[in-house]
Order: C-alpha cells, then structure tokens, then sequence
C-alpha cells in the first residue's frame, strides 16, 4: 500500500507530462493536458475520460449550433443589406434597445436619470462613431455606434475614439474574437503533413473553424456586406466540417435514437392494444 502510494506521488512530481508531443496539434495538447491533470489530481482516469467526452460534446455541439445559427441569421441579414438595409455588428441588439429606450425616456423616469456616460461606456459613443463617417452614393453617412467600423473610426479619430464607439460589450467581442483566432491559428501552426493525411477532417474543422473566427471578428469590427456574406460562407463551411468529423458520433446517435423510438413504439402499440381488448371486454355485456 505504501509502495502504491509512493509512486502516485512520484507520478505527480514528474513533469514530463506537460511537454507537448511531437504529434499533437495545440488543441490536442490543451485536451490532455486537462484529462491527465484531472487523472493525476484525483487519481481517477475514468472521471477525466468522463469529464473530456462531456466537455468535447458540449464545445463541438455548441460550436455547430452557433455556426449554422449565425449562417441562417446572417444569410437573412446579407440579403436586407444588399437591398439597402444598414448592417450593425454583431452582439450590438441589446444595445441599441437600450439606447432606443433611453431616448424615448420620459423626463423624471428612471431610466432618464441614468448617466448618459455610462450607458455609452457599455454601448459605444455614436459621437465618436460619426468620426467613421464616408461618402455613399453621393451623400456623406454618418453611422451609429452598431454600424460603425472601427478601423476607419480609428484611422480618421485615433484608437481612443474607436474604442469609445466600440463600447465594452462590443469591445469585448473584438477582444475575444482576436484571440479566438489567435489561438485557432496557431493551433494550426503545429499541424504536418503526416497529421493532416492521418486526420483530414479534423484540419479541415480547425481550419474552417479559425476562418469563422476570423470573419465574425472582421464583420464585429467592420459591418458590411462582404464581412457579412464571409460569416455566412466560412460559418456554413465549418458546420459542415463538423458533421464530417463528427460523422461517426452522430450515426450512432442516430441509430442509438432510433432503436429508442422503435422500442417505445412498440411498447405504445402493445400498451393500446391491451387497452383495447380491456375496453371492450368491459363494454361486452356478454364477456
């Protein structure tokens, strides 16, 4: 017993398992980093294999539904847009209820005693936004802080001004957006020949997945048609690298759902039919 519990604790102190592998991409090493902390720290490996399939799960559904989701709401958006419909940034909804709202404000209410600089702060300044402000078809347009793009606010205004337009919800979606990227594009970086032949539907979902990043990024910092129709494409693109790489997965799923359906079906069917001989046994006088 003690001898078991020496070399758990010597399996603790060894550090060689932090080391990436020469045939792990960063993604793959961040996944067993978690699973081999979670073993050694609780010295339960089946609780971290647990913890890895439900986290995986959860990422890699909640990564489809929010591709498609934002393929289908787009497409919807690119097409008002390209008929003349302004284009706001992504995540920018709330604020602009809000700011409808405290405009409408009636004087004395509460929502009127709310400081103006706060609400900007968190939504973004349409003054400072006005400093993106470009000619289009003859007529000099002014935009809002949802439809400014923050590149041109910052080349005409300097970065401060940018950010004021930006404001922190909108800010920090650029913020997390550029690092999402980051991270997709060095993941990407540790990829070989051999790992892409091995495995291409992975690559092609780290590939697809980074360039949806990158394009939602681009249409949360610059609003427009193109950066809308490129969140529509890579996002429909990385959906459908998903349902690739996780074929297998949902094939058994739907199997597995299927045989469930089956099953109660028949249950339900033998469940009505007994019902029914029951029924008429009572109603026959003569039974």
């Amino acid at each position: 017993m003690a001898k078991a519990d020496g070399q758990q604790k010597q399996d603790r102190l060894d550090l060689a398992w932090l080391e990436k592998r020469d045939n792990e991409t960063l993604d793959d090493y961040i996944k067993r980093l978690q699973r081999d902390g979670i073993t050694r720290l609780t010295g339960n490996a089946e609780l971290a294999k647990l913890v890895s399939q439900v986290s995986n799960g959860a990422i890699t559904v909640g990564a489809f539904a929010g591709a498609l989701t934002a393929s289908g709401l787009y497409s919807y958006k690119l097409v008002k847009a390209l008929k003349g419909a302004e284009v706001h940034a992504p995540g920018t909804l709330i604020t602009r209820t809000i700011n409808t709202r405290l405009a409408g404000a009636l004087p004395g209410s509460r929502l009127s005693r709310v400081p103006p600089g706060m609400i900007t702060a968190l939504t973004g300044s349409d003054e400072a936004a006005m400093l993106g402000g470009f000619m289009r078809n003859g007529s000099f347009f002014m935009p809002t802080a949802s439809e400014a793009n923050l590149a041109r606010v910052a080349s005409q205004g300097g970065l401060a001004n940018a950010a004021k337009a930006a404001g922190w919800i909108r800010g920090a979606g650029v913020v997390g957006g550029v690092a999402s990227t980051a991270y997709g594009i060095a993941n990407l970086a540790t990829y070989d020949a051999d790992m892409i032949k091995e495995n291409p539907s992975k690559f092609a979902t780290d590939l697809t997945g980074t360039a949806f990043s990158a394009s939602m990024t681009a249409l949360t910092v610059a609003p427009n048609p193109v950066t809308l129709g490129l969140a529509v494409g890579t996002g429909l693109a990385y959906g459908g690298a998903l349902i690739w790489d996780n074929h297998e997965a949902i094939g058994k799923g739907l199997s597995e759902a299927g045989d469930w359906v089956g099953d109660r079906a028949s249950d339900i069917k033998d469940g009505l039919t007994d019902g029914a001989k029951k029924l008429g046994s009572a109603l026959n006088p003569f039974d």
